[in-house]
């Protein structure tokens, strides 16, 4: 599915260019605000979604695919770029709104920040739907996402099996933004996971999802505890700021496990510098929420929590997955 700017539906040539949405799908016949769900036909859908930032693979991912089964069913879908600026999500909430949107699916920059747009569509009676990490505030319909928890507590499990025998097992957890309901999660599967094996955490620090952050993380953890045995990180970004701080240092034997499997993790994995992360299926993702919306348009029928199952990828079964 290809994605056009729709000039003549938003507020011009110049705000479409300032914002940049991008819509697919029927232009006209949108309903209103505050339409009752599931008395509805689809062809009156017009889903808007804000992602964080079409910068980034993953996400740029969920909004594509969400509007394409959007789309695939009758409906309009329009997609707008907050560019990891909260600010502007909020602002591109509201044009969403102005343009005709009377459903909202966001995969918000930040947890919290996000709070003032959904109450606002709840004002207005449309429903929202959240990706990833979910606002802390305001009534959410349904929140998609992957199974973080499962996701840091097997992380630790793979630690614990990988490092079978010994007495000591040290791990260290690099996590994302303070305050976000991913980074939250992640943690706290990961956390009972190393209650529960018996891990060593002598390491643990944010890094707002940051390479670079990360890799410096790393090196004060091996300025400090050069024999760390396990690294477990919040996504592939992340995992590979570690693995080019233990490259530097002549460090080989560290187990490593990130999650995404997207912007060079892959390729890591295949190459042997990361051991392991999780394909987090983006599409099943951004279809689930698309799926979401529509039963809910349709029937008037929701559920509060859907959690997309993930694939855990080493070297092994790397090759099995679409990234080359």
């Amino acid at each position: 599915m290809k994605y056009k700017l729709n000039r003549s539906t938003l507020l011009g040539i110049a705000s479409v260019a300032a914002t940049g949405f991008l819509l697919a799908g029927c232009t006209g016949g949108a309903s209103s605000p505050g339409a009752t769900p599931g008395s509805n036909d689809v062809s009156d859908l017009h889903v808007g979604f804000s992602t964080a930032s079409m910068r980034d693979s993953l996400l740029k991912t969920w909004a594509e695919s969400t509007c394409d089964a959007v789309v695939d069913a009758g409906g309009t879908c329009t997609i707008s770029d907050a560019q990891a600026d909260p600010g502007k999500q909020i602002s591109d909430l509201q044009d969403l709104i102005a343009a005709g949107a009377n459903f909202i699916i966001v995969n918000p920059v930040d947890a919290q920040g996000i709070v003032p747009a959904v109450e606002n569509a709840n004002r207005l009676d449309i429903p929202v739907i959240t990706i990833d990490s979910t606002a802390e505030g305001g009534e959410v319909l349904t929140a998609v996402h992957v199974d973080n928890y499962a996701a840091g507590y097997e992380a630790a499990r793979y630690c614990a099996d990988q490092n079978a025998g010994q007495d000591v097992i040290k791990v260290a957890e690099l996590e994302g933004q303070a305050g976000q309901a991913n980074t939250i999660n992640r943690h706290e599967g990961w956390q009972a996971g190393v209650e529960e094996f018996g891990l060593d955490v002598v390491f643990n620090q944010y890094t707002d999802w940051d390479t670079g952050k990360a890799e410096q993380a790393t090196r004060d953890l091996l300025n400090s505890q050069p024999d760390i045995d396990c690294i477990w990180a919040h996504a592939d970004g992340i995992i590979l700021g570690a693995t080019r701080a233990l490259e530097s240092s002549g460090i080989s034997d560290v187990i490593t496990i990130g999650m995404g499997m997207y912007g060079g993790g892959p390729e890591a994995i295949d190459a042997g510098s990361l051991t392991a992360s999780w394909y987090m299926e983006p599409e099943k993702t951004g279809q689930a929420a698309a799926e979401a919306a529509i039963e809910y348009w349709e029937n008037g029928t929701s559920e509060p929590d859907i959690a997309i199952e993930m694939t855990f990828v080493t070297k092994e079964n790397v090759n099995d997955f679409p990234w080359n």
